[in-house]
Parts: structure tokens; C-alpha cells; sequence
């Protein structure tokens, strides 16, 4: 183990040269036409990331999409309290309709839509920096809104009913 004298100094020489480098990773994107996101994340160091674009495709992997949580560069951890944020904002603006799968995507108000949004920045506002447009948000209610039905159809078939849901196309 180091001497302590020479563990500070090797400590504040990585902490200058990680700054040098912040200003100079700074100093090169100011040039570029993109805005930049500059955010302070839990372990105090600063990150620089430009707007992350909507992907082609849908954000489903089993019919030849993406994922969500590869594509947002998030843990799952992280995918998970979006997604619970997601669910208790359409609980709260869609009510009844979500709780029993009868909502489409297509159907909702966008000041409903709206709303949801705005819940969800508020509790994740990395959301609006990081992502063009936030739209990561309209996935994630897409998704909701499709697992909600799944998991109704699922627990028809396991007590013996059918629950007829209209198949469409969100």
C-alpha cells in the first residue's frame, strides 16, 4: 500500500488530469451544430452526451426491433423505475381503461398524452435531456399499454374465461 502522502498526490494528479480532460472534451463540442447534454449523474462526475435519436424500427426485439434499455444506455434498474412511473401515470390519467386493457394508444387525447409526459419528466427529467423529443416516453406507454393486455388475456386463460380484447394495432 502507498504512503499516504503519495496516495493523495496520485489521487488529486488523476483528479486535475480528469478535469483537463472534461474541459477539453467540452471546449471540442462547443463547435458542433447538435445540442449537448451536460448532466451530473450519482457519481459526481460529469457527463457529456449528445441527444440520442429515435432508432428505426419498433422498440420490440422479438419482431426485429431494439431495446429499449440498450438503445436509452440505461441499467435495468434504471428501465425498471421509468417503467413503474410510466404505469402509475396511466393509471392515474387513463384509470378505469388501463386497469382493464381497453385503451389504444391511438384513442388517447394527446392533452391525456400530454399529461402523462409531463408526469413522467418530472420524475425523470434525464428523459427530456437525453433523448430527442423524448421519445423513449411514447415506447414506454406503447409497451405498458400492450403488457397490461397481455397480462389480463394471461390470468382470463389460467382461471378458464376468455376475455375477448380487441387484436389492434397500436
Amino acid at each position: 500500500m502507498p504512503h499516504p502522502k503519495t496516495q493523495k498526490r496520485m489521487r488529486s494528479s488523476l483528479q486535475h488530469k480528469m478535469e483537463r480532460l472534461e474541459r477539453e472534451l467540452q471546449e471540442h463540442f462547443c463547435g458542433r451544430s447538435r445540442r449537448l447534454a451536460i448532466q451530473k449523474d450519482n457519481t459526481r462526475q460529469t457527463r457529456i452526451r449528445e441527444q440520442i435519436p429515435r432508432p428505426e424500427g419498433r422498440a420490440d426485439r422479438l419482431q426485429g426491433g431494439f431495446s429499449l434499455t440498450e438503445v436509452m444506455g440505461i441499467t435495468k434498474d434504471e428501465m425498471n423505475l421509468v417503467r413503474e412511473s410510466v404505469r402509475s401515470s396511466l393509471h392515474a390519467n387513463l384509470r378505469g381503461s388501463f386497469k382493464n386493457g381497453t385503451v389504444k394508444y391511438n384513442s388517447i387525447d394527446l392533452e391525456v398524452l400530454g399529461l402523462i409526459r409531463n408526469d413522467i419528466v418530472k420524475e425523470h427529467p434525464w428523459i427530456k435531456s437525453n433523448y430527442e423529443g423524448t421519445w423513449p416516453i411514447q415506447a414506454l406507454i406503447k409497451t405498458a399499454i400492450e403488457n397490461r393486455k397481455r397480462v389480463i388475456r394471461r390470468n382470463g386463460r389460467k382461471k378458464g374465461n376468455t376475455i375477448p380484447l380487441p387484436a389492434d394495432n397500436l
